[in-house]
């Protein structure tokens, strides 16, 4: 993905011959700018996640999301398809399975349910981490959209 992201940005973003031959952006991407990018390297609209990761603002406190809207407009040729789940918390109906538990259990203050509470202050932890360690989706109860999960 990361190629795909370099290959739209030699692609479509403006760039400047120098004196040297050597073809240089001709100023820095925002943030609405980097998650079309983004998007159209992954091919799948990102910004729902983005404003979830990052928050609503760029690092010099402007909304990005008017960015990522006149990004479209700018860069046409950078194309993806809408998430089907855009928008769509699958946390909420999530079920998850571990392989190994927190050792006071899956409910309790570290255990495996702190993977889909939706708090970013929380953690799971497991003591003893050995190898063949799996967190897998086993099912999003009433959600079509689900879609399988791993970690390894």
């Amino acid at each position: 993905m990361l190629n795909r992201f370099f290959e739209l940005l030699a692609n479509h973003f403006p760039k400047r011959l120098g004196s040297d031959g050597i073809s240089t952006y001709t100023r820095r991407m925002n943030m609405g700018e980097f998650i079309h990018f983004w998007s159209g390297a992954a091919g799948v609209d990102l910004s729902f996640r983005a404003q979830m990761t990052f928050g609503a603002k760029d690092r010099a406190g402007s909304d990005w999301q008017p960015q990522f809207e006149k990004a479209k407009t700018d860069f046409p040729g950078v194309t993806y398809t809408l998430d089907p789940t855009y928008g769509v918390n699958l946390s909420k109906t999530a079920q998850l399975e571990v392989s190994k538990d927190n050792e006071g259990g899956a409910n309790s203050a570290e255990g495996s349910v702190k993977l889909i509470d939706l708090d970013n202050n929380s953690k799971f932890l497991v003591k003893g981490f050995t190898t063949g360690f799996n967190v897998a989706n086993i099912g999003c109860s009433g959600n079509s959209q689900c879609l399988p999960a791993h970690i390894w």
